[in-house]
């Protein structure tokens, strides 16, 4: 067979075959293996079996936001009829990848890649390819990226408003001999404060709407209590009974 002919088809060996050297002028060419009973092609990956069909199914996710730079994405591998699973590559780019793509590498199910700092959309994409390098369409996927976290910020409660006094002492029980005389206590109950806003990671305030979950309440119930007895004796002279001569 005329090999440098180009798109010539004739039957060798296996061995025969890896004789060749598949360069750049042979790219195309086909050749039957009479060993293993299929026909190879030249292609820029060396000499492969034929196979025009590109892989299919394949897909990708990547989390909708994160505030990491460092993601895992998790990947569906596409089938090959012509290809083994360990056969299947995939190409992992996008503007938004810093690290961990830009090369044919062994399809796995989840790969580690870090994305490029800067708050922002990240844009990643997937390609797949089977053993004779026919190439599947590029999957785009994106995530939001922000460095930036925002989270509740409590301050701690100040005194309470309660201000607790005495009334005056009521009437003492008897007019002579010792009784007991009380008194209220009034403005037990107040309240206390403190303060709480939406803190940005750098640590400034902004907008509610930044923060998730329920604000956090910035006051509460308190109470408080008088200093002092809230009953004493009174009247504690002898009664004096009247002379009965």
């Amino acid at each position: 067979m005329d090999i440098n002919g180009g798109m010539r088809i004739g039957q060798l060996s296996t061995g025969e075959i890896a004789a060749i050297t598949c360069d750049a002028s042979k790219l195309g060419t086909l050749v039957f293996d009479i060993d293993a009973n299929v026909v190879k092609i030249c292609k820029s990956i060396g000499w492969s079996r034929f196979d025009s069909i590109a892989p299919s199914g394949g897909d990708f996710s990547i989390p909708s936001s994160t505030n990491l730079t460092s993601v895992t994405l998790s990947i569906t591998c596409p089938t090959d009829n012509a290809s083994d699973a360990s056969e299947i590559e995939m190409y992992i780019s996008g503007t938004g990848l810093s690290s961990g793509g830009n090369v044919w590498e062994t399809c796995t199910t989840s790969k580690g890649v870090v994305l490029t700092s800067g708050d922002g959309i990240k844009n990643v994409t997937v390609k797949f390819r089977d053993k004779t390098g026919n190439e599947t369409g590029i999957v785009s996927r994106s995530s939001t990226y922000t460095a930036t976290t925002y989270s509740w910020y409590t301050g701690e409660y100040g005194s309470c408003s309660a201000n607790p006094a005495w009334g005056v002492w009521h009437p003492c029980s008897v007019f002579c001999g010792g009784g007991i005389q009380h008194r209220n206590c009034y403005d037990t109950i107040g309240t206390k404060t403190r303060t709480v806003y939406c803190r940005r990671s750098d640590g400034s305030s902004v907008s509610d709407s930044y923060c998730s979950g329920s604000k956090p309440a910035s006051s509460t119930s308190c109470s408080g209590s008088c200093v002092g007895p809230s009953s004493q004796t009174c009247n504690t002279l002898p009664c004096i009974l009247p002379d009965p001569w």
